[in-house]
């Protein structure tokens, strides 16, 4: 995964609009850890290869971003996100980790389950 690129991260995010893909997000604030500090309240979520369509995606302006997908009756949003990957396969991804390498939050998009 790399850092962010605005611009080109918006462009594969808009390949996936206006059809059935499926969706991963997952987001976890301490649940990795909170077995060896008890002063860590963990809170987390995920969901996975949730089918969704939405209308238009896009980034926030600034860094950590920010990615937004519009439903036909709501949105799909997530915050934080640092790095990027489109794979050979066709999976778009975000990511955040914290200093330590551990994830943060993910978004994963992608035409098959994963």
């Amino acid at each position: 995964m790399k850092a962010i690129e605005r611009d080109k991260a918006i462009s594969y995010i808009q390949k996936f609009a206006n059809r059935k893909v499926y969706l991963h997000l997952e987001m976890t604030m301490g649940a990795y850890t909170a077995h060896k500090n008890d002063k860590v309240h963990p809170a987390s979520n995920f969901v996975k290869n949730v089918p969704i369509e939405f209308i238009h995606g896009t980034l926030s302006d600034s860094f950590p971003f920010r990615i937004g997908l519009k439903l036909a009756e709501g949105w799909v949003y997530a915050e934080g996100l640092t790095d990027y990957e489109f794979t050979d396969d066709g999976v778009l991804m975000f990511s955040e980790s914290d200093q330590e390498g551990r994830l943060i939050a993910a978004v994963h998009l992608s035409d098959m389950p994963l």
